[in-house]
């Protein structure tokens, strides 16, 4: 925190400090918990004793000057207002920063859009569709160059990969479909026994020969269980 920070709190008990008081309250209010430093009677005391120009170097000042003026509570006002204060600069820096350029999907398909225009330009007029390649072949005295034009795939993979992301934005081309079973879990599968009773004596014999087959073992497996 910074001077300024310090000076602007002052509350009703700050008015009635003696300008010694007022700045070892200052002093105190610096220390901020969770630095190397907490923030503490003693730990000022002790900074104290080592600072020629300091209001006090009395430990029984600094605790009735800290009753009197209520040190910890006003700090502890002070620590709340401080965390209200980065808590807001840092909202409104998120929403400056969500509300504007690249964050916003408009600007992103502005963007993705001149990248195609620019590839698709190329394409549409015959430009780096068709590549030529100098390349050698024989080896030793028999050694040529030779001139060969290959397709640029990559440009047109480059074409089809921004369309695709100018879909994703706008919400086109769903890239996958999740499925989900009873209040939104898992499906799960369960396995209902087949009841043969019921079959007549063909159905069961032609089920018995499925089965068989299906099994590939030599021995036919019982209708109405896996085989195996």
């Amino acid at each position: 925190m910074d001077s300024d920070q310090v000076e602007r709190y002052v509350g009703k008990k700050g008015k009635s400090e003696s300008p010694r008081a007022r700045r070892a309250f200052e002093d105190y209010l610096r220390m901020a918990p969770g630095r190397t430093q907490a923030r503490s009677l003693r730990n000022l005391l002790a900074a104290y004793q080592q600072d020629p120009l300091a209001p006090t170097k009395s430990w029984t000042t600094l605790t009735n000057w800290s009753a009197e003026y209520e040190w910890v509570q006003r700090a502890a006002q002070f620590d709340r207002a401080q965390s209200a204060r980065l808590a807001a600069e840092y909202e409104e820096q998120r929403r400056t920063i969500m509300e504007s350029g690249l964050a916003l999907v408009h600007e992103r398909v502005g963007k993705l859009v001149e990248i195609f225009d620019r590839l698709y330009k190329d394409f549409e007029e015959d430009k780096n569709v068709w590549v030529k390649e100098a390349k050698g072949i024989g080896s030793g005295y028999n050694f040529k160059e030779v001139e060969v034009v290959r397709f640029n795939a990559g440009l047109i993979g480059e074409l089809r990969a921004t369309l695709d992301d100018i879909a994703a934005e706008v919400g086109g081309r769903p890239r996958k479909t999740e499925l989900t079973g009873k209040g939104g879990g898992p499906i799960r599968a369960s396995a209902v026994p087949f009841d043969t009773s019921k079959l007549s004596n063909d159905e069961l014999a032609m089920l018995e020969e499925i089965l068989e087959s299906a099994s590939g073992d030599d021995e036919p497996a019982e209708p109405g269980r896996s085989a195996g």
